[in-house]
């Protein structure tokens, strides 16, 4: 795993030594970064919410009229409050965990995957202290494992949360990995944790998925 220093170094290299950095964008500390809707895209959201959500469903063939054959209840709700942030998660015989300890933009819908991961690591590290282990070392262990598997989705969360337009490149991957089953099930991998954000968007296998398609 890499640290988030080298995961800024390498978002900020130039286009063609990385794909990364089209889809991530570290913008901040490990333990706080702003996040939420780009200003213009919330600023507009909020001045026309029914055009703003009916062209948005129009990013999706066939989803609004799917959409359309239905009635709206109730008038729109939403927030641009969306922190991404860990916060200090243990302590002296105390741990925090779900969005308590780590929270990041709904737009991946990671959180809840997130939350049971932190209670099950919790509940292992808490059990853990009745074969004798100190207490502060199984919380410790318990906040770096959490931060490890959750790093991969903090990122990709602070990248879609800029609702910033696909580069080209990823645009023709996305349509190329649409062909291939593999490719698609490693990129659903990222969202629930068990692949590396890198093991899909290097520029190698970015390069190696559209060869495939264009062969």
């Amino acid at each position: 795993m890499q640290s988030f220093d080298e995961l800024r170094t390498a978002c900020s290299q130039p286009e063609d030594e990385t794909a990364v950095g089209d889809l991530v964008e570290a913008g901040g500390e490990h333990r706080e970064s702003a996040g939420g809707a780009a200003p213009d895209a919330e600023h507009t959201g909020r001045t026309d919410l029914d055009r703003s959500f009916h062209a948005a469903l129009d990013l999706v063939p066939g989803l609004r009229d799917t959409v359309a054959s239905g009635h709206r209840e109730q008038r729109f709700v939403g927030t641009a409050d969306l922190p991404n942030q860990y916060r200090t998660s243990v302590g002296p015989g105390w741990a925090l965990l779900g969005d308590a300890g780590h929270h990041k933009d709904p737009s991946t819908g990671m959180g809840i995957a997130d939350a049971f991961l932190s209670a099950d690591l919790l509940a292992e590290a808490i059990h853990s202290t009745r074969a004798g282990r100190p207490v502060d070392d199984a919380l410790g262990d318990y906040r770096h494992q959490r931060d490890q598997l959750t790093a991969d989705g903090f990122e990709l969360a602070l990248s879609t949360a800029r609702l910033a337009p696909l580069s080209n490149r990823l645009t023709a991957f996305y349509r190329a990995a649409a062909a291939q089953p593999e490719v698609v099930e490693r990129i659903f991998g990222i969202l629930s944790g068990s692949v590396p954000i890198r093991d899909v968007y290097s520029v190698p296998n970015i390069a190696s998925v559209l060869a495939q398609a264009n062969s």
